[in-house]
């Protein structure tokens, strides 16, 4: 079974009390996210064009929830990491054998995956509920997890004036309390060594929203012919 917690540190960042408090269910979990998902064209835009994960990569999740990410990646070697062992209960039953799921945070990823280098490291709508310290020492730690040519990819809400009404509103609503907007996106990464980019999104879901796509890997490394790292400068 996965390492237990050392402690709550990772609840500071996240509204946990009323109706946020049914958000730690994971079938009312997955139901939120499969109406705002709509008809998935948006992740699916993200899994292929982003992540472009192949088969027998090595595949770290780091925030994995109930991992229903599972369903459309290849067969690759998935490691689902989570806080809440009501996600991982729920990924456990659903997926099996298809994955590895271990609880605990990024902040103590190497006390769980060991020396294992990850192809890619996904961090999916996970910073916006980490304050600045935790995010350093998450990154930190997936940093030296990043294989060579590995990608690190992070996808969250971001803050910006010109987004749509709706969008700025269902941001502010958000169970995560640490929702940044561009340059506060960019700034987490310098301590980590890693070169980031950025792609500011707004039709990844089927409401009005806005989203960050941070794309980044080891500074100083260069992907071969065909497998440049996707984002916006």
């Amino acid at each position: 079974m996965a390492a237990r917690l050392r402690d709550q540190s990772w609840l500071s960042g996240e509204r946990s009390f009323g109706i946020w408090r049914i958000l730690q269910q994971s079938s009312v979990y997955a139901a939120v996210q499969r109406a705002l998902i709509g008809d998935g064209s948006g992740q699916r835009w993200i899994l292929d064009s982003v992540i472009q994960a192949e088969a027998g990569m090595r595949v770290l999740d780091i925030g994995c929830g109930p991992a229903n990410i599972l369903e459309r990646l290849p067969a690759v070697n998935y490691v689902g990491l989570d806080p809440n062992p009501r996600y991982l209960d729920h990924a456990q039953a659903r997926y099996g054998q298809r994955g590895q799921f271990l609880q605990g945070t990024g902040e103590v990823l190497s006390e769980l995956v060991g020396d294992q280098v990850f192809d890619r490291i996904l961090l999916l709508g996970v910073l916006h509920h980490l304050d600045d310290a935790v995010v350093s020492r998450t990154l930190e730690q997936a940093a030296h997890r990043l294989a060579p040519a590995g990608w690190l990819i992070a996808v969250e809400p971001m803050h910006a004036p010109d987004s749509h009404w709706i969008a700025r509103t269902l941001i502010r609503l958000d169970r995560g309390r640490h929702v940044r907007d561009r340059d506060g996106y960019l700034a987490l990464f310098g301590p980590s060594g890693l070169s980031v980019s950025l792609e500011r999104r707004d039709d990844l879901i089927a409401l009005p929203y806005c989203h960050a796509l941070l794309t980044a890997k080891r500074s100083g490394t260069h992907t071969g012919s065909g497998s440049a790292a996707p984002g916006g400068a």
